[in-house]
């Protein structure tokens, strides 16, 4: 009785969720090698190593303003000798840009536009649907989480149909194209589903504000989670000063700009935030990055409560929620992870497509 309606809510809740979950899954796939791809296809990411030192930032700033002088200069970064340098222009649902300079000459080598083209088109349709956000990412996440209790559903009723010897995980040989397609079903599902639960559960830290806390308080054993804040000054600083700031810390900094490494500069939201800056350890991950928070007016670094911090504080449930992209997109394991999250993100777009043909098979 109990196996019957588990397996009942499965049918349905994944005919329900079935089309979310392949545009979301097809969509992570499409979206796993999108730096790799674009380093082949934008040789404008690239110049070549000279021996001589970076140009400060400020000069590069002074470069990259002048193609937008109404736009908000959010970052700079200092990319890995042989790539170029990028600076960001952001504000939140108004534009996003990327200006790539040569970090030795201040040449600018290509200026972006990052909300459009094949890979954030992508990214909208894993993000939002390609609907409106509003509508989008809570349909997204909704069908996330509802999609989780369909994978541990189906596992369960795997299980409660005795399949615990590995003889019953390989495909049978059959000429029927309905079993043919119910072992695709239930045998890939069972092999993905440790990977659809992480994929599920790293993908509702940013879906509901309630899970992450929740994911953060279990992990940290009861401790309350700390969203991210800009440390504040005691007072205003101007453009000048947060600009001569950043090139004194640069020059503190510059030897961090290394092979497998980079260096980025935030410029503050408020006049009265403090200079973010961040290094990152390992180029192709974002757990190993090391966020600093300078105060100029008393020549102090900040301290701060959220796992945005220091690399040398970060605990176990801080240092989760640094690699909780790194664990989404496989990156966590290097190139064969992401190949692993792209196979499984392929077979997760599947399920539905062999979940639906199953479930119109028995009405006939």
């Amino acid at each position: 009785m109990v196996r019957k309606i588990i397996l009942k809510l499965h049918r349905w809740l994944g005919l329900l969720t079935g089309p979310i979950v392949f545009v979301v899954a097809l969509t992570g796939a499409l979206y796993a090698f999108q730096e790799e791809i674009q380093d082949l296809s934008q040789p404008y990411r690239f110049v070549e190593v000279q021996k001589q030192s970076f140009l400060q930032p400020s000069v590069l700033l002074a470069k990259a303003k002048v193609l937008h002088p109404d736009k908000k200069i959010h970052a700079i970064l200092f990319d890995e000798p042989g790539r170029a340098a990028k600076v960001i222009f952001y504000q939140y649902n108004a534009y996003y840009r990327i200006t790539f300079l040569n970090p030795y000459t201040a040449q600018i080598l290509a200026d972006t536009d990052q909300e459009e083209g094949f890979f954030p088109w992508v990214l909208r349709g894993h993000f939002y649907l390609w609907l409106p956000e509003w509508i989008g990412q809570p349909l997204v996440a909704w069908a996330t989480l509802v999609f989780a209790f369909v994978v541990i559903s189906g596992l369960l009723v795997w299980w409660s149909r005795g399949n615990w010897s590995p003889k019953k995980w390989r495909f049978k040989q059959t000429k029927n194209p309905k079993r043919r397609n119910y072992d695709l079903h239930t045998i890939i599902g069972f092999y993905v589903s440790a990977f659809a639960l992480v994929f599920a559960t790293t993908g509702l830290v940013w879906g509901f504000a309630w899970f992450e806390s929740a994911y953060y308080q279990v992990a940290s054993l009861g401790e309350t989670f700390q969203a991210y804040s800009e440390p504040t000054l005691t007072a205003k600083i101007t453009d000048q000063h947060q600009i001569a700031t950043i090139d004194v810390l640069f020059e503190k900094e510059k030897r961090q700009i290394r092979t497998g490494q980079w260096l980025e500069f935030h410029i503050p939201e408020q006049y009265n935030g403090a200079i973010a800056y961040n290094i990152n350890y390992d180029r192709k991950t974002y757990g190993q990055i090391d966020y600093h928070y300078y105060d100029p007016l008393h020549d102090k670094e900040l301290s701060v409560d959220h796992h945005w911090g220091r690399l040398k504080d970060t605990t176990l449930a801080k240092y989760l929620q640094r690699i909780n992209y790194d664990i989404h997109v496989g990156s966590i394991l290097g190139f064969w992870g992401k190949c692993l999250a792209f196979l499984a993100s392929l077979c997760i777009a599947a399920l539905p497509i062999t979940g639906y043909l199953i479930w119109r098979a028995r009405k006939k």
